[in-house]
């Protein structure tokens, strides 16, 4: 009977082990518990509500990606039309537009980005990774050409709010965030559409059988997500109140290392918005807790992607060893 439970426990830990919620969220507590014993930087109220509104940018982003990763595509796009994004905001600003109709105008420029994206994948039959590999070269380019390549500095303290501002001790950042990912998080789990995304990423052959226009779905996604990636745009542009070319450079690996810490399947059809945004906090702890330690700045961006490659590993072995 003994060797029945624990035969029945050690099943249990290791089905455990297999989730990547679980696990992302293992990490987050291994990282979490040390740092909060040896630094009372650390457990500061400012320095949570750092590493939160930092990371709400990428956990906006992230969906947008996990979406699309969902149905077995991928998109490197993500840092450049968050940073042409937040470009285009700050010019609307700076050219006498309102707060409302600039957000408005911004997110209607990345969706449109997403669109494009969308149609290559969908209708012209490009693969993900070189359609979102040019429309990376496009809107950085476009981005240094907007902005002469100089900073385009914010004044408007109201639109710098939305970055910098907090509702009592909460981030306004977090805030829409956390608005954001309810959301998305009822559409991926309670909708047609989001079980269609699923099934997509399943077997796209048995998604055409039953009926499901892969190609709107697609588009509609990178779609989506591109209006995600401008959200995270103008968060970001509010955050440090101007725009700059390279802004938002290399943050496409941030974001999908968040998705896959978070226990999304690069081939498809296994993910969730909560282990992807447990993944992008883990991200945002490991990153503050190397600045902390005082490690040498050449160093902490090695680091940073030795871990995330090493926890990857880990999951992606997880992940087979299951099937």
């Amino acid at each position: 009977m003994n060797n029945s439970k624990a035969y029945k426990l050690k099943n249990l830990l290791l089905g455990l082990l297999k989730s990547g919620t679980v696990r992302v969220l293992i990490s987050v507590i291994i990282i979490f518990v040390p740092m909060s014993i040896f630094s009372d930087k650390f457990l500061s109220i400012s320095n949570l509500s750092t590493i939160l509104r930092n990371q709400s940018i990428y956990g906006i982003m992230a969906i947008g990606v996990l979406m699309i990763i969902l149905t077995g595509g991928i998109d490197l796009s993500v840092g450049s039309i968050y940073g042409l994004t937040g470009t285009i905001c700050a010019l609307c600003l700076l050219n006498g537009f309102s707060i409302p109709i600039s957000i408005i105008l911004t997110i209607l420029s990345g969706a449109v980005l997403g669109l494009i994206n969308g149609f290559f994948v969908a209708r012209v039959k490009i693969a993900p990774f070189i359609a979102t590999l040019g429309m990376l070269g496009i809107a950085r380019g476009l981005n240094y050409i907007l902005t002469g390549s100089k900073s385009v500095i914010v004044k408007n303290e109201d639109f710098i709010f939305i970055g910098k501002g907090h509702l009592g001790i909460v981030p306004v950042a977090v805030i829409i965030a956390v608005i954001i990912i309810i959301i998305f998080f009822i559409v991926l789990n309670n909708t047609i559409f989001g079980r269609r995304i699923y099934a997509i990423g399943g077997s796209e052959e048995s998604a055409i059988l039953a009926g499901i226009n892969v190609g709107a779905i697609n588009i509609l996604i990178y779609t989506i997500a591109g209006s995600l990636y401008a959200v995270g745009g103008i968060i970001g542009a509010a955050k440090v109140a101007s725009s700059y070319p390279l802004s938002g450079s290399g943050y496409e690996f941030e974001v999908i290392a968040a998705c896959v810490i978070g226990g999304t399947l690069l081939s498809g059809g296994k993910g969730s918005i909560i282990g992807v945004i447990l993944g992008a906090i883990f991200i945002g702890i490991l990153k503050n807790s190397i600045v902390i330690l005082g490690i040498s700045h050449y160093w902490q961006q090695a680091l940073n992607g030795f871990i995330i490659i090493v926890i990857i590993a880990i999951s992606s072995f997880l992940s087979k060893s299951k099937e």
